[in-house]
């Protein structure tokens, strides 16, 4: 036995205690610089539908002092997260912004008779830029009905109706 009641197999109070402390500390705070990496990591990844969507310009909101002039005959067809337009009228429907529950728009381009158009609901923006909420496999929120879709033309402050024929959103 060594001085100081050590074995000579053991280490010295100076470099065996200080030693162990030392790579514990080091170890200790590997494992907490991980897991605030970790927790960092997590909310990024959480945030991330914010961050990675690039701001729309066309985000505004519903006019509310217009009218609607009438409707005409445009189906509208939802089918799961994607809106078809069938122009069945005897008219050229012109290019402007188009609502879906006065809430929604996008700008669209003319259509004509007898043409059909198809838009992702994904594409529609209220006046905070936030998305239709769609539905669809991966979708995480209730997805919203298509109760009305109105069409404004760019010249006008008229509104155009168009007759929705319900399709039903994938998930429910």
């Amino acid at each position: 036995m060594c001085a100081g009641g050590y074995s000579s197999a053991s280490r010295s109070p100076e470099a065996g205690v200080g030693a162990v402390h030392s790579s514990t500390l080091v170890r200790m705070n590997a494992t907490r610089l991980c897991l605030a990496l970790l927790v960092v990591a997590t909310g990024a990844l959480g945030g991330c539908r914010f961050f990675g969507r690039a701001p729309s310009d066309y985000a505004v909101g519903f006019p509310l002092g217009a009218a609607q002039a009438g409707d005409v005959d445009v189906q509208v067809i939802r089918a799961d997260t994607r809106l078809r337009f069938v122009n069945t009228s005897e008219n050229v429907l012109p290019g402007g912004r188009l609502w879906v529950n006065k809430a929604f728009s996008r700008p669209v381009e003319p259509l004509g008779v007898g043409q059909s158009a198809d838009y992702n609901l994904y594409q529609f923006r209220n006046r905070f830029d936030e998305p239709f909420r769609a539905g669809g496999f991966f979708a995480t929120e209730t997805p919203l009905d298509v109760v009305m879709v109105q069409l404004q033309p760019d010249d006008t402050t008229k509104l155009i109706g168009f007759r929705v024929v319900q399709g039903e959103p994938e998930l429910r």
